[in-house]
């Protein structure tokens, strides 16, 4: 009975010990299935890696995808085509995806007639570049335009020469008080069917103007507003049966005006 029990015991040892090695065997085995299947993912993530980036040299190299149309999009007067094609022919020569967008958006910008500029690639190869200018209202100090806007530019010479313009002369910083003043007169005259060809401000503060019919008018430092509506009334009454004789009318006093008529 011993010999027969101590048999199953011995039994049972060995059984624990086969497990064990069976479960040992069966761990390494997975253990290389694991770090094969490891070596597949990797490969395969390296080839996948290697095979974008073939792809995207490939499709995004500059003659893959052109540019094959610029589409200008805006009433121009004064940004010729032969400018904008000179700016923008440079940034296009990449390709569609190679276009800095925002780069030749500073480029137009820096062009003098140019206000506002949107630009924006249209897939697969076009450009779409649309275009605001400033509005010329007056010719400031024979070397700058005066927008609407109250902005100066400075144009080439050449634009500016071809501008049929009113012409305003004033001091550094004061366009805007010039370009109010002007407006304000204007409408003051509108009855007179007369127009404002120049109008300066001085240094010292003095103005006065020159009319369409060329009469003079000097206002002087104050009161401005008041002698030149003095100046509208004495104009329907007298002055407008003969204005191609008078020279002037200077309106610095306290009332009245001197008129200076031109010789015969």
């Amino acid at each position: 009975m011993d010999k027969f029990l101590q048999i199953v015991f011995f039994g049972k040892k060995q059984a624990t010990r086969h497990r064990k090695k069976v479960a040992k065997h069966t761990d390494e085995k997975h253990f290389w299935q694991r770090l094969s299947w490891q070596k597949i993912y990797w490969s395969l993530g390296c080839l996948t890696v290697v095979g974008v980036i073939a792809f995207g040299s490939w499709f995004f190299q500059a003659n893959r995808f052109p540019i094959s149309a610029v589409k200008v999009v805006g009433e121009r007067q004064y940004v010729s085509s032969t400018t904008l094609h000179n700016v923008i022919f440079p940034h296009i020569q990449s390709g569609f995806f190679s276009v800095n967008v925002s780069n030749l958006q500073q480029q137009l910008l820096l062009l003098p007639w140019v206000k506002k500029v949107d630009v924006r690639k249209v897939w697969p190869g076009q450009l779409v570049v649309r275009i605001s200018e400033h509005k010329p209202a007056a010719i400031w100090n024979q070397l700058f335009i005066l927008s609407f806007a109250g902005e100066i530019i400075s144009p080439p010479r050449k634009d500016i020469d071809m501008l049929a313009l009113p012409k305003f002369i004033g001091p550094q910083s004061k366009q805007t008080e010039v370009w109010q003043q002007y407006l304000s007169m204007e409408a003051e005259i509108s009855s007179l069917h007369l127009h404002i060809l120049s109008l300066e401000l001085a240094e010292r503060g003095a103005w006065q103007l020159t009319l369409s019919n060329g009469i003079k008018v000097i206002l002087g430092t104050q009161d401005i507003s008041e002698r030149f509506k003095r100046f509208v009334v004495a104009y329907k009454k007298e002055f407008s049966r003969n204005p191609d004789k008078i020279s002037y009318v200077d309106l610095r006093y306290t009332s009245g005006m001197a008129v200076g008529w031109k010789s015969s």
